[in-house]
């Protein structure tokens, strides 16, 4: 577990470094500038630019992302957050393997299947604005 959480943590590092230098460009502002924890607006972001940056995580990172991605995770920080995978599950006292907050199998030993949010891809980490 602790060689995924270093690569996750590898990966969001190299994501973060990404996003800062590709919104540089995009607001035209020195990368040192931006603060992950500001939000976009703040420095001018718009919604072309928000939909090239999707575009551009879909064809460079290959993520499929929502086009409100900016606007529902609207700082460096809370992006990354939302993109890097989460760590594997854990296992349940049933024996089952979920992550957190995943309902317990139906009975019968079936599993139901998680709801899926309007836009998610499978496997989708979830945020804090993503109850709609």
């Amino acid at each position: 577990m602790t060689t995924r959480i270093s690569g996750q943590t590898a990966y969001a590092t190299e994501l973060r470094g990404w996003l800062t230098a590709r919104l540089a460009v995009y607001l035209a502002r020195p990368e040192s500038s931006i603060d992950h924890d500001t939000p976009l607006a703040h420095y001018g972001m718009d919604s072309v630019w928000a939909l090239s940056l999707c575009g551009d995580l879909e064809e460079e990172k290959d993520l499929i992302v929502d086009p409100t991605l900016v606007w529902d995770h609207p700082t460096v920080t809370d992006i990354v957050a939302h993109l890097v995978p989460r760590p594997a599950p854990a296992r349940a006292v049933d024996g089952q393997s979920r992550h957190p907050g995943e309902p317990a199998p139906a009975r019968g030993g079936q599993q139901s299947a998680p709801a899926r949010v309007r836009g998610q891809a499978p496997g989708h980490r979830g945020g804090p604005h993503d109850a709609r």
